[in-house]
């Protein structure tokens, strides 16, 4: 399928995802439950019985890892050129802050949580936690 290579929209959301999980729980670390999986030998589903070569097993505990790696898969699957996914990252950075206070407002009984004001430039850019 066509799809826009610039900018990554998939890295727009990995860093938005990222970002929500590091603003809930304060920091970067994923806790007690690491993001963990195993993808098994030759159980590719566009190349099934070819690859991968090997089981490759992945274990993440920090959700900049999760952000990082699920960015760059789209390069590394083809999908899009190295500067569309810094340009995605930048994209969607601080968006996660302005989804969680509007989160806590509804929370708190407070409809203005619920609707977008297209004048809020409340979005910025906020330093990675690590």
């Amino acid at each position: 399928q066509q799809h826009a290579e610039y900018p990554s929209g998939s890295s727009c959301i990995c860093t938005a995802f990222a970002e929500t999980l590091q603003e809930l729980t304060g920091n970067d670390g994923t806790g007690a439950f690491p993001v963990s999986g195993s993808i098994g030998e030759r159980s590719s589903k566009s190349e099934p019985g070819a690859t991968p070569a090997n089981n490759i097993d992945f274990v993440y505990t920090e959700w900049s890892q999760v952000q990082h790696d699920c960015g760059m898969s789209r390069l590394y699957g083809g999908m899009h050129f190295s500067k569309a996914i810094p340009a995605g990252e930048e994209l969607c950075t601080g968006v996660a802050s302005l989804v969680v206070k509007r989160a806590e407002l509804l929370k708190l009984g407070d409809t203005a949580g619920a609707l977008a004001d297209l004048d809020d430039t409340s979005i910025t850019v906020k330093t990675r936690m690590k």
